[in-house]
């Protein structure tokens, strides 16, 4: 015949048992509520037992279900059960765009070269092949018109950057021709003024 005291720690372990048992299967809190009662049953038993006994199963409750719950938060994702119901996060942010016909669309214009419509400054517009899109440079300021390319793209974001044979994006300054500048450097004759000539007289 088993006394209260083995009657209390059946109780016990099986008490914990069942809060285990409710991480591995959904039972919408039934298996928790009869877990809690079970160990509130098991720790009557350890007081009709010896009151040490009692509080033995008091303290050994405090500590016990804070572990468990630990434990079960740590390792629960890694269940087939908590993989199924919990919804991971992908490591790419790209991933977590929707993949219509637009996003696909955007995603295939990397590598294509177009004409920005407005200043990018450095957000605006472009046109690639008849279709605009909204863009914006590497950094760099791109005037209207300027040839442009697509680098990348950023979620939805198209990233552009001007290309060095479009006129529009590089400007470089005409050389100043030799013969302006011997004819400048050259003085009139006429234009000499004496420096003991008084103006004033």
């Amino acid at each position: 015949m088993m006394t209260p005291t083995y009657w209390a720690i059946g109780l016990f372990l099986f008490g914990l048992f069942l809060v285990s048992l409710e991480a591995f299967i959904p039972s919408a809190g039934v298996l928790g509520l009869v877990a809690g009662s079970v160990l509130v049953w098991s720790v009557y038993q350890g007081f009709v037992a010896s009151t040490a006994c009692g509080i033995s199963l008091i303290v050994a409750t405090v500590v016990a279900l804070p572990l468990l719950f630990a434990v079960f938060v740590k390792w629960w994702p890694l269940t087939p059960l908590g993989k199924r119901m919990l919804i991971s996060v992908p490591d790419d942010p790209d991933e977590l765009l929707p993949d219509g016909e637009v996003y696909r669309q955007i995603q295939s214009q990397v590598g294509k070269r177009g004409t920005a419509v407005s200043d990018l400054l450095p957000n605006g517009r472009i046109t690639i092949e008849g279709t605009e899109f909204d863009a914006v440079t590497e950094g760099v300021l791109v005037d209207a018109g300027t040839l442009i390319e697509v680098t990348d793209v950023q979620g939805n974001r198209i990233i552009v950057r001007p290309l060095a044979s479009s006129p529009a994006a590089v400007a470089t300054p005409e050389p100043e021709s030799k013969e302006a500048s011997r004819d400048f450097s050259q003085a009139s004759p006429d234009l000499e003024v004496d420096p003991f000539d008084d103006p004033l007289a």
